[in-house]
């Protein structure tokens, strides 16, 4: 309760335009133009299809003219307002922040466009070498106890304060895909047209904290075909952001995990030695 009434005074103070009906109604969010849910309070979840099915939430819903800020892992990118929601059955609801003149806002990366009271990114998290010894040692230890063997190939790596306390947690993606696409930046991309995962494929993003004293590494999300005697296709992990969408001070962990037949973004929640997926919206799935 002390965080969430932190939160409520700091946007009367930061943002003074958004403390009226937003600061009552928790808050709604999209990624990528994806409507993803919203949070009438903390720990409180509601998916897109709800929000716009419920009419209990219609003042959670999105409506032309709302004001929405959209966020990237830098921070702010810009302040707007929405479109009306695009509702294209089977696609996803869907829409868009516009600024003043009329452009869209979030182009050209991945971003977080969320109505809210509170600020969405009061931590920012800092990328580290993907040839880190440490981490790299860490994700060998946690395949091996599965029983993979392979080196994996680490993508990417994160050091955050999750939870607000001063202590940095570090989220970890890393992966084994013999088909996946790579940027020039090293970054991993939609896995493609790739209907049947190899033998030992994975991909998964870990997130390594302290609890108890100890250091520990707890799953977020992930793909491990095995022998793929099923045939699965290979499902891509990425981590697109951190944010506190429900007000409660703690950051939620954003993915994006990609097949050949769509995507799907995830918002994991945090608590104590546990990450649980608390919602997702994309294509194809």
């Amino acid at each position: 309760m002390k965080r969430l009434f932190a939160a409520a005074l700091a946007a009367f103070f930061l943002f003074p335009g958004m403390a009226g009906a937003e600061a009552q109604q928790g808050s709604t969010f999209g990624i990528e133009g994806v409507l993803v849910g919203a949070c009438p309070s903390a720990g409180k979840w509601i998916d897109a299809e709800t929000l716009t099915g419920d009419p209990r939430y219609a003042e959670l819903n999105v409506s032309r003219g709302d004001a929405f800020r959209v966020f990237s892992m830098k921070g702010l990118e810009g302040e707007g307002t929405s479109s009306a929601l695009v509702m294209e059955d089977p696609e996803p609801p869907m829409f868009d922040v516009m600024d003043a003149a009329g452009r869209k806002i979030g182009e050209a990366m991945t971003w977080l466009s969320i109505r809210c009271s509170w600020d969405p990114l009061p931590r920012k998290a800092a990328a580290l070498s993907t040839q880190n010894a440490v981490y790299q040692k860490a994700v060998e230890q946690y395949l091996a106890a599965r029983g993979e063997r392979a080196k994996p190939q680490i993508a990417q790596i994160f050091k955050i304060d999750l939870e607000g306390d001063g202590v940095d947690e570090v989220v970890i993606s890393a992966m084994r895909l013999k088909n996946a696409q790579w940027s020039a930046g090293n970054e991993p991309q939609h896995s493609g047209m790739v209907f049947r995962a190899e033998p030992g494929d994975y991909s998964l993003v870990l997130l390594r904290k302290i609890v108890a004293g100890k250091v520990r590494e707890i799953p977020v999300c992930g793909f491990f075909a095995g022998k793929n005697k099923d045939g699965l296709p290979p499902t891509m992990h990425k981590v697109i952001g951190f944010a506190d969408l429900d007000g409660d001070g703690v950051l939620e962990i954003l993915t994006d995990s990609s097949y050949y037949e769509g995507f799907w973004f995830g918002v994991h929640a945090v608590q104590k030695d546990k990450v649980r997926e608390v919602l997702g919206n994309g294509f194809g799935v």
